[in-house]
């Protein structure tokens, strides 16, 4: 496990992947990308997909607006995500798909807060503002499949990388659950099993 190394492109040179860093080049003989849609859209050159199916897929910008509030607003607990039955603390949960929101300021997304929920400020103990669209690692928080999609579009992806030794995984790597927990661990026992195989076809 190398820590601290960032990936600047994957490439399959004849029998070897060469996995390029900034200082650094690795060399394997199959590697699996697990790298966000919206990095692999935003940096084209870090590996060679086909370019209308993978345009054509969109990164979400769900984000949320966590409170901490003080117990006194318990009244306020019927608002949609709600911890207070999980945790057994005045934690509320607001969402938003806007990329706009995100552009907010802290400040100025609890006040947007405070006025949904008729809160004063110091009924909010503490505040956090999720912004996936900003983080260089994610570009957004998952994928979904825009108007302009076709049926295949994720299909084309995969067919990309089937006969080579780099493959994909990752939540925008599989049609059924697209955009959840189960399509990042699905695709990646598929990614796996894959690897196994080209491993025996070779051996």
């Amino acid at each position: 496990v190398v820590l601290g190394q960032e990936v600047c492109a994957v490439e399959e040179v004849r029998d070897e992947v060469r996995i390029h860093c900034h200082q650094r080049c690795f060399r394997a003989q199959w590697a699996v990308v697990t790298v966000s849609l919206g990095v692999l859209q935003s940096r084209p050159s870090f590996l060679q997909l086909p370019e209308k199916p993978l345009q054509r897929l969109e990164m979400c910008h769900y984000n949320k607006l966590l409170l901490n509030v003080s117990e006194s607003v318990s009244h306020h607990f019927w608002q949609l995500f709600n911890y207070w039955p999980l945790t057994g603390k005045p934690l509320l949960s607001l969402a938003t798909l806007s990329a706009e929101a995100e552009k907010l300021t802290d400040e100025e997304a609890l006040e947007a807060a405070c006025g949904l929920l008729t809160l004063a400020k110091h009924e909010i103990r503490a505040s956090h503002f999720t912004r996936w669209g900003r983080v260089p690692w994610a570009c957004g928080s998952y994928s979904v499949s825009s108007k302009d999609a076709e049926w295949d579009d994720i299909r084309a992806l995969l067919l990309a990388t089937e006969e080579g030794r780099i493959k994909v995984a990752g939540e925008h790597t599989h049609e059924e659950h697209q955009g959840g927990f189960h399509a990042a661990y699905l695709s990646g026992k598929r990614a796996a099993q894959e690897v196994w195989e080209g491993f025996q076809a070779v051996a």
